[in-house]
Formats: C-alpha cells, sequence, structure tokens
C-alpha cells in the first residue's frame, strides 16, 4: 500500500486515506466471508476462482451486514499454495495445511518468490 497523501482528483471521491483518517470513528471490517458462502450458495474455491463469484458474494454481503467495508474470502492459505504446500480443501470452510513444506532455515531458504504477474511481458 502506497502511504504518500492520495492525489487523485477529489471529485471522483475520497482516496482511502483519506475516507479512513475523516471517518472519526473506528472502521470495521468484519471477517463475514464465510457467510457469503451461505447467502450464494457457492463453494470456497468457486469464489477464490472467479472474479464474478467474488462479486456476487460482495453484492449478498453488503445487502445483508452493516459495516464499513466488505470483504470477501482473503485468507492466508493462498500464499501457503503459492509456496507450494500440500492443502486440503473444503467446500464451506476455510482450507488447511496439510503438510508443512518448510520445517528447517535451508527449506526456507530454497523457496522462490513467485511472480505475481506470470504472463506480463
Amino acid at each position: 500500500m502506497n502511504l504518500k497523501k492520495d492525489t487523485r482528483d477529489k471529485k471522483q471521491g475520497l482516496g482511502f486515506l483519506d475516507y479512513v483518517a475523516g471517518a472519526g470513528k473506528r472502521l470495521a471490517l468484519p471477517w463475514t466471508g464465510l457467510a457469503g458462502l451461505r447467502l450464494t450458495g457457492m463453494k470456497l474455491y468457486e469464489v477464490y476462482g472467479s472474479v464474478e463469484n467474488q462479486l456476487e458474494v460482495a453484492k449478498q454481503m453488503e445487502e445483508r451486514f452493516v459495516a464499513d467495508f466488505t470483504g470477501i474470502m482473503d485468507d492466508g492459505i493462498i500464499l501457503s499454495e503459492t509456496l507450494g504446500m500440500k492443502i486440503k480443501a473444503y467446500d464451506y470452510d476455510f482450507p488447511a495445511v496439510q503438510e508443512h513444506g518448510v520445517k528447517t532455515r535451508e527449506a526456507l531458504g530454497r523457496l522462490k518468490m513467485p511472480d505475481p504477474c506470470p504472463g506480463d511481458g
């Protein structure tokens, strides 16, 4: 996240940091992602793998819950999957690391930084 002051044209709306700074209260982002699955009937990886499904979950949650922000399934397991850990995936619950692939400092040193933009030039 860039912590420099947002200099966008204010006609487009407040930047995120300006919004937070000017709220005058503590803002809340409840972790309600699994509730979103119940609202839509979708399975977790159907949402993880589809921008359209993420938007649908967000819309349903926005209609049902009172919060300052709407969050979708944002889960640290994605990092574990990216690093090649063996994952147990569930349909309606958060996945879990089945077998941790980093047990020594040497194994940690052998990890390769994944390319966040594969295929981009």
